[in-house]
């Protein structure tokens, strides 16, 4: 099954205005996004994420539920489930009470819960824990990336968004000068170190307050790209989290979050509608080439205008036909696409596999009820 859903990004002069200008495209050709095939199962009912892909058969992993309780699935690039894994919320076996992610790992798996991490082999039994402590400003979600391997001094390392190792408050300055993006977990000698700060110049240490910050990463190798929710930078680190590279990413329309006030004023204003602020979504790597999927945000009196002063008027509905999602595409720095949309029908673009292919779950979300099979499609990024 092929089908275009992004539109051909056609063979044009690309002007975009942005404040750094060194990223201002001028290209004679450009990428877009197709749907090349699409595989149905009916394993999976309601919501679910696919996590990670197999560096060398891009077997996909996913995360969906069993009643209470998680579930952990192994699907082929044809569909076919071969392995399943209930993951109770406690016992010998389980991650936690909580299952936040899940990757492979070696020859098996691991699994990341509140409080640690645990490895499994490949009929997931369990082959060790290793503790980590959960962060003041940790965020937890469910069904995330946020467990990830990195290759560090030849072995493999988790590189894992679970909060900051600070004592301070996001109301204290000092919170973003002492903020890790990210923690570099050894496997081998149970060590957490940070990974990744914010530079001098940053959003993030203008003297406001940022609440709820969260990191999109990929590891590429010994590298990994990052982006921090609602803003406008994409990191390149080293395996120690040293900064190598950094440029501004060129969005549409992007509306800059205006911060809070430091202390307590601060969380007052946060009940007032301000400005929706625009947010990265997704961002994935491949063949040189950074996706980043984002929404570019609402003014300010739009947003007051559209909800009201205080919120009162709110409707999911509207916050997303006048705040699409979208993605962009590009190479050492330069936007190489089209701005081009995500149709309603997908989720975000959630995987890479070794083969070049974005994988994408149907958005179950948007039907009236649940489905008896669920759809997950197959992308590659075309050179037009």
């Amino acid at each position: 099954m092929k089908s275009s859903f992004f539109f051909l990004a056609s063979i044009v002069l690309l002007l975009f205005s942005c404040d750094d200008q060194s990223n201002v495209a001028t290209q004679t050709s450009s990428y877009s996004i197709e749907i090349v095939d699409s595989v149905r199962i009916d394993r999976i009912i309601g919501s679910h994420s696919i996590v990670a892909a197999h560096p060398e058969n891009g077997n996909l992993l996913l995360l969906t539920k069993k009643g209470d309780n998680q579930m952990v699935l192994v699907m082929s690039q044809e569909g076919e489930i071969i392995k399943e894994f209930e993951h109770l919320s406690e016992g010998p076996l389980s991650a936690g009470i909580i299952l936040i992610s899940a990757t492979f790992f070696e020859d098996g798996y691991a699994l990341m819960g509140v409080g640690n991490i645990v490895t499994y082999d490949a009929n997931f039994n369990v082959k060790k824990r290793i503790e980590v402590p959960l962060s003041l400003g940790g965020i937890l979600a469910t069904r995330s990336k946020f467990l990830r391997v990195i290759e560090k001094d030849n072995r493999p390392h988790f590189l894992i968004f679970y909060g900051p190792k600070t004592e301070k408050k996001s109301t204290e300055a000092e919170y973003y000068n002492e903020y890790n993006l990210l923690s570099l977990v050894d496997p081998e000698n149970e060590t957490i170190e940070p990974y990744g700060y914010f530079h001098d110049g940053s959003m993030f240490k203008s003297g406001k307050a940022f609440h709820f910050i969260r990191t999109l990463f990929e590891p590429i190798g010994g590298e990994t790209k990052a982006i921090v929710v609602n803003d406008t930078t994409l990191y390149t680190f080293d395996a120690s989290g040293n900064e190598i590279d950094r440029v501004t990413i060129p969005f549409d329309d992007y509306v800059l979050l205006k911060g809070f006030s430091l202390g307590e004023l601060g969380l007052e204003e946060q009940m007032k509608m301000r400005e929706v602020p625009g947010a990265p979504l997704g961002l994935l790597h491949t063949n040189g080439l950074d996706i980043i999927s984002y929404r570019s945000g609402i003014p300010e009196q739009k947003a007051i205008d559209l909800f009201g002063p205080n919120r009162e008027n709110y409707y999911k509905e509207v916050y997303e036909r006048v705040n699409p999602r979208k993605v962009i595409i590009l190479k050492d720095g330069r936007l190489v696409s089209d701005v081009l949309p995500i149709p309603q029908k997908l989720t975000d673009l959630e995987i890479v596999d070794p083969f070049g292919n974005i994988w994408a779950s149907q958005n179950v979300n948007i039907l009236d009820e649940e489905p008896e099979v669920v759809t997950i499609y197959k992308l590659r990024i075309v050179e037009n």
